[in-house]
């Protein structure tokens, strides 16, 4: 299968938001048992991000199967991740934008 097109994608914007959405929050969920409960979480005083980039990454697959796109991840993934699932999600939808719209 082909690779989807910028106009195809963006007319099933909102729809892969939500795929992505709902993808990355089931994984944190799945991440929250994994959590030390005496870590400080409060990332202004120097606490972990909310959202992890090693969970982050995990939706790389999940975006260029359902793409048929290729994405590399330190192109759109911060390091050390980020502070919320919509910040992330956002990134992941201005990655894969740039790599249609070549």
């Amino acid at each position: 299968m082909a690779k989807v097109t910028l106009e195809k994608f963006l007319s099933n914007l909102e729809e892969l938001k939500e795929l992505f959405t709902n993808e990355l929050e089931s994984i944190l969920e799945g991440e929250e048992g994994l959590d030390d409960p005496d870590a400080d979480d409060d990332i202004f005083s120097g606490g972990a991000a909310s959202v992890d980039s090693k969970a982050v990454v995990q939706l790389n697959p999940i975006a260029e199967n359902e793409l048929k796109i290729k994405l590399d991840p330190e192109e759109w993934i911060t390091p050390g991740g980020f502070g919320t699932v919509d910040e992330a999600v956002s990134s992941l939808i201005e990655a894969i934008k740039k790599v249609l719209e070549k």
